[in-house]
């Protein structure tokens, strides 16, 4: 767990625990629904998955990706959340993945997001794992620009990557290696 004092307050960042599941599914369709151009993923098709669909989502499967979801916390009340996902082969396991950060509207600017990011980059490392990779929204500017405070730098576009009703997103794709 870690503790970072913002400009509303202490809040901790720690690993989602299984019954938090409930939790992560509203702070998840809370994300999905208002900012659709921000992930890949579709509000109505994660609003229909039954309750074993999210609690795989928390968990590391036999066989699948290593990978951990962090919630970043106040007063008790989840605010936002991060996950990394390790490379899911012995060709990229020295590889992983930061997807979906999202951090509430009124907590915005408060260094939650770079906590969250340092929590899975934390995390990555004490894996062995070498090299970060995530992909944001080209429109998404305050996104880019955590990120690349954080450390992560541009190395492609994935154009046209997500369609939202009649408008293609392009993605930009960053890395950072870990040392």
């Amino acid at each position: 767990m870690i503790t970072i004092e913002t400009n509303r307050g202490t809040a901790v960042i720690r690993p989602v625990r299984p019954e938090d599941v409930w939790v992560y599914r509203q702070l998840r369709l809370e994300a999905l629904k208002n900012h659709p151009e921000a992930y890949t993923s579709d509000y109505e098709t994660n609003l229909a998955w039954p309750e074993e669909k999210w609690a795989e989502r928390l968990s590391s499967p036999p066989g699948g990706p290593e990978k951990v979801t962090f919630f970043a916390e106040a007063g008790g009340q989840a605010l936002g959340m991060g996950t990394v996902v390790r490379g899911d082969s012995p060709k990229t396991a020295h590889t992983g993945t930061v997807v979906g950060i999202y951090v509430q509207p009124e907590w915005r600017g408060s260094r939650l997001s770079a906590a969250l990011i340092q929590a899975c980059e934390d995390w990555a490392r004490s894996r062995g794992i070498q090299i970060l990779k995530l992909a944001v929204m080209s429109s998404n500017a305050p996104a880019i620009r955590v990120y690349t405070a954080c450390g992560f730098r541009v190395y492609g576009v994935d154009p046209r990557a997500v369609l939202v009703g009649r408008k293609y997103y392009d993605e930009i794709l960053m890395t950072k290696e870990l040392e």
